[in-house]
């Protein structure tokens, strides 16, 4: 659709094909760069991807946020064609990718929902100590020391055996004793850390929800415009700093924020992605953490990309024009998609825990 037509250039000219599985409402569904799996995603999470370059999978990443949902729903279709607006001529929604087959016409194909939210909390990842071996060696090692006395004490004869006996004995307990206190552990402090990581997180997400609304955006709506925007960062072919990029991830969010600014409202997040990149026939993978500003004008004139074919005119010479171009290529007239979200600034930054 149109948040994926620049990615879907990038990866015919680098020749990757990408299947992404996703979790959704109990059932494992794929979709595919190349169209051939375009499963309906409702609210679903991403379970892997696989990167394919000439038949052979040469990536796989399988570490995704749990916490950020997706969708992805075609809008349904009579007898699964479309209709031209313009011209009334009828053909599957594949045909129109390029614009009507008929008259030439360019448009646009929105999905009926189409989104990358959140849950309340990012993750739900439980931390684990370093000194958790120091732990496990303090437990054996007093299990020996109390089991191995007990135990040649109690036999008639203090033979090899008894002292080999007390230290197995010592080390089976010393091993249930470690498994207790982590047991113990795990329910008492760590989930307190978990519970107190999670309601940070709360806390933070709805001041920035409430931040949102009173700008007159949805998550939602935020979302979206982020992923269009990045989409145009990574995958515009202006950007030499960027043309190796095969494809990215978004896996969390730090410092979010609503601020206003001589330069009008900026949106702000330090946001980590995955990136993907290629390097001949080779992919690798690199995660760091990003600033990313948006612009939120609102008195910007927008065009809202209904659910289907949208055939959109311009507003100054009447002629159809492509919402994923800048601009008008008769007039020359500027095309902004909504929402009303521009990028201003993108760098690489170090993440500090809050």
């Amino acid at each position: 659709m149109v948040y994926e037509s620049l990615h879907k250039k990038r990866l015919q000219r680098q020749r990757i094909r990408i299947i992404t599985e996703y979790y959704d409402n109990g059932v494992t569904k794929r979709r595919s760069s190349d169209g051939v799996n375009c499963d309906d995603v409702e609210n679903g999470v991403i379970l892997d991807k696989k990167y394919f370059a000439g038949g052979k999978c040469v990536l796989q990443e399988t570490e995704f946020n749990p916490g950020i949902l997706y969708s992805f729903v075609y809008p349904e279709t009579k007898d699964g064609l479309l209709q031209c607006p313009a011209c009334g001529g009828t053909a599957d929604r594949d045909d129109f990718s390029e614009g009507c087959p008929y008259c030439g016409a360019p448009g646009n194909m929105e999905y009926a929902d189409r989104k990358a939210g959140e849950r309340d909390h990012a993750d739900s990842v439980v931390g684990r100590s370093a000194k958790n071996a120091l732990w496990f060696l303090l437990c054996v090692v007093v299990g020996i020391a109390v089991c191995m006395p007990i135990t040649v004490c109690a036999s008639r004869t203090a033979f090899f055996m008894d002292y080999v006996k007390g230290a197995a004995i010592g080390l089976l307990l010393g091993l249930a004793a470690f498994l207790t206190l982590q047991f113990i552990r795990s329910r008492l402090v760590v989930r307190q850390k978990e519970q107190e990581k999670q309601q940070r997180q709360n806390t933070s997400l709805q001041t920035f929800l409430r931040a949102l609304s009173a700008a007159g955006l949805s998550l939602k709506a935020y979302h979206n415009g982020l992923s269009a925007e990045l989409n145009r960062y990574f995958y515009t072919d202006g950007d030499a700093s960027v043309q190796r990029v095969t494809d990215y991830d978004v896996l969390d969010f730090r410092n979010r924020q609503v601020r206003e600014t001589a330069q009008g409202r900026l949106i702000s997040a330090d946001v980590q992605l995955r990136i993907v990149s290629a390097e001949g026939s080779k992919l690798s993978s690199e995660t760091g953490w990003w600033n990313v500003a948006l612009r939120h004008e609102s008195d910007r004139r927008v065009f809202s990309l209904h659910e289907g074919l949208n055939m959109i005119e311009c507003p100054n010479c009447g002629a159809k024009v492509n919402i994923e171009e800048p601009s008008c290529r008769y007039c020359g007239s500027p095309v902004v998609l909504k929402s009303p979200l521009s990028l201003t600034s993108i760098r690489r930054t170090e993440f500090a825990e809050d």
